[in-house]
């Protein structure tokens, strides 16, 4: 986990980050870690789920050299179709500062629309659950 990241997350040391990953499973509703290639790159998971209704998602992949693979992709098609599809969830929000351009840029490849917005904060809206952006699957543990 590179040291920005570490930073914003409030997360010291590596030690630090397996108690940081325990407080988000605790946090969240659900959590995934997103593997590429046997290596765990990232997580996905939901921090508001009304179940059969909506889900506001994130997403972390970690270090700056495992971005731009496409795992981020995968990861978010996956679970967005496995959750529309089994009927748990209807609508994805995320939720991205204003000044996040490349965070703004991957939601929209990943067919999220704005859907409002605040002084710092663009609420993005997934704008079809079935077929989203992500058609090539990876692993999400």
């Amino acid at each position: 986990m590179d040291r920005n990241l570490r930073k914003q997350l409030g997360i010291r040391n590596q030690l630090g980050t397996l108690t940081g990953l325990f407080v988000l499973s605790k946090v969240f509703k659900w959590v995934y870690l997103i593997s590429e290639k046997g290596k765990k790159v990232g997580i996905l998971g939901a921090y508001a789920w009304e179940p059969g209704n909506h889900a506001f998602i994130t997403m972390v992949i970690w270090k700056p050299e495992d971005r731009s693979k496409g795992s981020g992709t995968r990861a978010i098609g996956l679970i967005t179709r496995e959750l529309s599809t089994r009927n748990l969830c209807r609508e994805f929000f995320v939720e991205v500062k204003k000044t996040n351009t490349r965070a703004i840029n991957f939601w929209k490849k990943n067919g999220f629309k704005a859907a409002g917005m605040n002084d710092e904060i663009l609420t993005m809206r997934l704008a079809e659950t079935s077929e989203t952006a992500g058609n090539n699957h990876g692993p999400v543990d």
